[in-house]
């Protein structure tokens, strides 16, 4: 997703790139065809936004990041 390698790490414990299991739709639960690997990071990002409201969050911050050039 966010172009950065999955790295499993017990010994230091999560990071930015651990390899997280995650669910493509939510309510559908754990199933094969529902879940993809995904990095830490990026599931954190997403966690509780819907595509609506990730969109309007990049589109406000290219404005401020315009704005600032």
């Amino acid at each position: 997703v966010l172009g950065i390698p999955l790295i499993s790490s017990q010994q230091k414990g999560p990071t930015d790139n651990s390899p997280n299991l995650d669910r493509l739709i939510p309510n559908k639960g754990y199933t094969k065809e529902n879940v993809i690997a995904i990095s830490s990071k990026a599931n954190r990002i997403k966690n509780s936004a819907t595509v609506k409201e990730l969109r309007l969050v990049a589109n406000w911050l290219e404005k401020q990041v315009k704005g600032d050039k």
